[in-house]
């Protein structure tokens, strides 16, 4: 499980290192601007989920409550939902997830100055095949 974290935060880091590269001329909503590029975001989620494809893992990137960007990784087959299984993906996730708390903050510096939207959150969430949430972390400003 450790190595399968360790090979999405790569390709997360491809997902941040693009959306730095997205630019909008006027103040989007983040709405809106996760909108107008969706193409981009397309192409970086299919880049992604190729590098993961064999670590039994699905990105997706998507906008909630209009300030919440959210990088939802969906297992392809079902993870264990008992205490001792959750408390054990929560440390190996906490602990890749903790030297990555620069570039998150950066990135959420960057979506306020690019965007009008006000208090914007990057949420990082594990999904079950069926929906079931193993994992949530918010990063804020």
């Amino acid at each position: 499980m450790k190595r399968n974290i360790s090979t999405m935060l790569a390709a997360l880091m491809v997902l941040v290192m693009g959306l730095a590269m997205i630019g909008c001329g006027s103040k989007p909503t983040l709405d809106e601007w996760y909108s107008q590029n969706q193409s981009e975001f397309q192409t970086m989620l299919d880049q992604a989920n190729a590098s993961v494809e064999s670590t039994g893992i699905s990105m997706d990137i998507v906008v909630e409550d209009s300030n919440v960007l959210v990088y939802k990784y969906t297992m392809t087959e079902a993870f264990p939902t008992d205490e001792d299984s959750l408390n054990a993906l929560k440390t190996t996730a906490d602990s890749q997830f903790d030297s990555y708390e620069t570039q998150f903050s950066e990135l959420t510096d960057q979506l306020q100055s690019e965007t009008s939207t006000e208090g914007i959150v990057i949420r990082m969430v594990f999904l079950n095949p069926d929906g079931t949430e193993l994992y949530s972390r918010d990063y804020t400003k």
